[in-house]
């Protein structure tokens, strides 16, 4: 048969080229202190994404830390015409920190037959804005001379720090 044309169809099935998420941070514990910026790389942007915002989002690449608990975050790598979308996630443990003292507190002297209830606790210093306390028991008289006795710093956020026990002569 000469002069006919014969159209064959041909089906072409065009996949998108995967992409991995390169991801070397060691954040996998840290303290709600912490100042964390994700940095994970990919062929396409990255979003990053919180599983429990009531303990830490993330807002761009910055992770927000609101208290202490165990979140996992997923970093996205966005789908376009040359790549396909991929994730990667990364579980971590965030621990209240522990106040930093600089300086303790003191107490002027107590007089003999008086209980701590009649002592104040003056100044002291740390590294967050919190309350020093007695963590002894109020009502107890002391003998004469020098006394180890307890203390506790009550920091202002309980949800980034904990309570700190210590003690003073």
């Amino acid at each position: 048969i000469s002069g006919m044309k014969v159209t064959i169809p041909v089906t072409i099935n065009v996949n998108r080229n995967t992409q991995t998420i390169t991801w070397n941070q060691d954040i996998a514990n840290i303290l709600t202190t912490d100042n964390i910026t994700f940095n994970a790389e990919a062929k396409t942007n990255i979003t990053y994404t919180s599983s429990n915002t009531d303990i830490a989002e993330v807002q761009g690449n910055q992770l927000v830390i609101k208290t202490s608990g165990e979140v996992t975050i997923t970093a996205t790598a966005e789908q376009t015409e040359k790549y396909e979308a991929t994730t990667a996630t990364k579980t971590i443990v965030i621990t209240k920190a522990t106040p930093a003292v600089i300086s303790l507190p003191t107490v002027d002297p107590i007089t003999y037959g008086t209980t701590l209830q009649d002592a104040t606790l003056n100044g002291g210093q740390t590294d967050t804005e919190g309350t020093w306390n007695w963590n002894d028991d109020l009502t107890t008289l002391l003998n004469a001379g020098t006394h180890t006795l307890n203390i506790q710093f009550v920091p202002t956020n309980t949800a980034w720090y904990n309570t700190l026990n210590t003690t003073i002569d």
